[in-house]
């Protein structure tokens, strides 16, 4: 009697390792959990599309439409915001100024990051004396509260 003991190939399975995920994974896991963060999120969110669909959101042109005898009117129906001094539709006025609230933002932020990536850089391309120089700058520009920054900047330059 012979008794054969059929081999079957070996498959190989491929387990995902459930502890194991990606750091966007983990950075969107940690993000997802503090609902004021999903809340921010869903601000500049919204800030975002009103800016982008400004031109469709808007009731009224905020430069064009002139409402004569509504100067400096309060709240209406009609206008929820109101006139300015010079009888304009206040909310078509700040739709339209998201765009440029967040251009102003981009701006600046982008040139900060500029500047921050190329004094790094610079600083750690030489290393030693020139970057404990520009550690020693950057710390006491940080150890100052921005405003009061401002105002001695001000009161210098006249």
């Amino acid at each position: 009697m012979s008794t054969s003991t059929a081999t079957r190939p070996q498959v190989a399975q491929i387990i995902e390792d459930p502890g194991h995920r990606s750091e966007w994974e983990q950075a969107w896991r940690r993000f997802s959990a503090n609902r004021m963060a999903i809340v921010g999120l869903i601000i500049v969110l919204l800030l975002v599309l009103m800016a982008v669909f400004a031109p469709y959101i808007a009731p009224y042109d905020p430069i064009n439409d002139i409402f004569r005898g509504m100067r400096g009117v309060g709240p209406s129906p009609e206008h929820p915001f109101g006139y300015d001094h010079l009888g304009r539709d206040l909310l078509s006025r700040v739709i339209f100024g998201a765009r440029v609230a967040l251009l102003v933002g981009l701006v600046a932020t982008g040139i900060a990051v500029a500047i921050g990536v190329i004094v790094g850089a610079v600083a750690g391309f030489f290393g030693g004396w020139v970057d404990t120089i520009i550690s020693r700058v950057i710390d006491t520009l940080m150890a100052f509260p921005i405003i009061a920054l401002l105002i001695v900047l001000a009161a210098v330059l006249g």
